[in-house]
């Protein structure tokens, strides 16, 4: 009757060993890791500076579009 018993208790007793054996010695120091460095842009693939102000053609543009728009809305009265 003792037989069963101990080769149920060698088993976790024989892993539990096997973990702390593994756990006791002393893990590698890892290196830190540097962050990648990005190439900058070449020029032609830089996006162009902002205008500070508009442009004749773009308010003209704007206009036809708002009496189109306008038209649109009186229209459909």
């Amino acid at each position: 009757m003792r037989k069963p018993r101990l080769n149920t208790l060698r088993l976790p007793l024989l892993l539990l060993m096997a973990g702390l054996a593994a756990c006791s010695s002393k893990s590698p120091t890892s290196l830190p890791v540097e962050s990648p460095v990005l190439p900058r842009l070449p020029a032609e693939a830089r996006q162009e500076p902002t205008l500070q102000f508009c442009l004749p053609t773009c308010v003209e543009a704007l206009t036809k579009q708002r009496e189109a728009w306008q038209k649109r809305l009186t229209e459909a009265e």
